[in-house]
């Protein structure tokens, strides 16, 4: 347990904005407690969430990249439609993430899609963590 929380502590300490924090504690709760689905998703969330705001962050410093990028992901909102793909692939055309993490994130995605899903699928303890 010493060795989770140590973990997780160097993990929250390199967050900077606090709605990830809020996020990233709620998975901490579930993982803790062993609820390691529910903390796979939620850290999906956190990082979809995150490139998303930074997405926006860009636009409202001017880049056309961004700005393109914030209409097409509320349209597909408005429209009930998954974003999350749209979201993180939309960060590597804007520079927020580069290759190496896109392809960590399309990993990470096509894994909460078998968690998130009723494919009684379970990550373990080490899925979570990565």
């Amino acid at each position: 347990m010493i060795e989770n929380e140590i973990w997780i502590d160097e993990l929250r300490n390199k967050i900077i904005e606090e709605d990830d924090k809020i996020l990233f504690n709620e998975t901490v709760g579930c993982f803790l407690t062993k609820h390691y689905r529910a903390a796979y998703i939620l850290s999906w969330i956190t990082i979809i969430e995150t490139l998303k705001r930074k997405i926006k962050l860009f636009s409202n410093l001017g880049d056309s990249r961004a700005t393109d990028a914030v209409k097409e992901i509320e349209q597909t909102e408005e429209q009930k439609l998954s974003t999350d793909r749209l979201i993180f692939e939309e960060s590597k055309k804007c520079g927020i993430i580069d290759n190496a993490d896109l392809s960590t994130i399309s990993y990470l995605w096509e894994q909460r899609c078998l968690f998130a899903h009723p494919y009684n699928k379970q990550p373990e303890v080490d899925e979570v963590k990565h």
